[in-house]
């Protein structure tokens, strides 16, 4: 058995705190039967934060996310576990709503606060790349930029994190494909359901629902490209649903799109 943990920092907006712990070990392998070692690993991110503004309540936020991994046969089962504490109703995030994404992205259909199974899935290598099936958090494989993707370090809002004009689905049924097609280059292909855990109505029976009016699907293609001190991403995606930032909203036709990030930087593909 193997073990780890660690300490981070969470750099808050302005009149704010945080911090992160972190842990995580591995049991035996069962090498005879094709199964494990299973690990486990989880952080443990705790902030709080507070305004000048008359009528804006203090938010101390906490959050458990948690970690399964277990090899089988070809590849690797995940689960992934969230839970957070209710925000108040006059809190900082609630008045604010890019202070700080990661409150309350758990909560029930009534905004009170739990402890959800968010993502399961298999991920198996094919050819020169991966299929993944299950529930899934599609951003973990999309519109991926280094600076920006990074929600501990770097920014709180999710307009910074993640494009707010792309309608990604978060923890919802999907399958996902990705291959590495040249040196530096990969593609993905991802189709998913559009009611995720924090879509719809919160609930599980909601988000396995496949079909249906209400229940609307959502596609995406993405190219990506690294080296040489320069990466990017460039995608198009179709949503069957009504976005409700786009102007044709309501009108009962698709809505789809292109996005690109282009920066530096050469981490080495996925």
């Amino acid at each position: 058995m193997r073990g780890a943990i660690g300490l981070v920092l969470l750099l808050l907006p302005a009149l704010g705190f945080g911090f992160g712990f972190g842990f995580g070990f591995a049991g035996p392998a069962r090498a005879d039967q094709g199964v494990g070692p299973l690990s486990l690993s989880g952080t443990l991110a705790a902030s709080g934060q507070t305004s000048d503004r008359a009528g804006v309540a203090a938010e101390p936020n906490g959050e458990l996310e948690l970690d399964a991994k277990l090899p089988m046969g070809p590849g690797v089962w995940r689960m992934e576990m969230l839970g957070s504490t209710t925000p108040p109703g006059q809190g900082v995030s609630r008045v604010f709503g890019e202070a700080n994404g990661l409150v309350g992205e758990t909560l029930t259909g009534s905004g009170k606060d739990r402890l959800a199974m968010t993502e399961l899935f298999y991920t198996a290598p094919v050819a020169r790349g991966h299929v993944r099936g299950g529930v899934l958090y599609a951003p973990d494989y999309l519109d991926i930029y280094d600076v920006a993707d990074d929600e501990y370090r770097q920014f709180l809002g999710q307009s910074f994190i993640f494009d707010p004009i792309v309608d990604f689905p978060f923890y919802a049924p999907a399958l996902e494909a990705d291959a590495t097609i040249g040196r530096g280059v990969a593609v993905t292909a991802l189709v998913s359901s559009l009611n995720g855990l924090e879509n719809g109505r919160h609930t599980y029976a909601d988000m396995l629902a496949l079909g249906g009016p209400g229940h609307d699907a959502f596609a995406v293609l993405e190219s990506e490209w690294r080296g040489s001190g320069l990466s990017g991403n460039i995608g198009v995606w179709d949503n069957s649903g009504r976005h409700p930032m786009l102007a044709n909203a309501g009108a009962g036709k698709d809505d789809f799109g292109i996005y690109g990030n282009l920066g530096g930087g050469d981490r080495a593909l996925n």
